[in-house]
């Protein structure tokens, strides 16, 4: 499934996911954390299926300045732009959400 796909009761996270913000400079998560939340090899963590607690936790902690290990400053440049609102949002749709294998990805 793809996020477009999936259940969830809130619109904001599939837009954020597949298009991203334009207006406050947001790509979408899929273009790093891939369609499904899978990650990619290098650099980019799966986040499909994380726990709602680490992974909102995580990204508040990058929104914060408590954590730094992100390649070039991007999650933390990222969540700056976030509301907590969107950040729950996104931990609660990624936590639900199940990655499919894709032997092409």
């Amino acid at each position: 499934q793809t996020p477009e796909k999936m259940a969830f009761p809130d619109a904001v996270a599939p837009e954020l996911i597949t298009k991203g913000d334009r207006k406050r400079l947001l790509l979408a998560c899929s273009v790093c954390h891939g369609k499904q939340g899978q990650g990619k090899k290098v650099q980019t963590p799966a986040i499909a299926g994380q726990k709602i607690e680490y992974l909102t936790d995580t990204l508040m902690a990058y929104k914060e300045g408590d954590r730094a290990n992100d390649p070039f400053g991007r999650m933390q440049k990222i969540t700056k732009r976030l509301t907590e609102e969107e950040i729950e949002t996104l931990a609660e749709y990624y936590a639900a959400a199940v990655v499919e294998e894709d032997e092409d990805e």
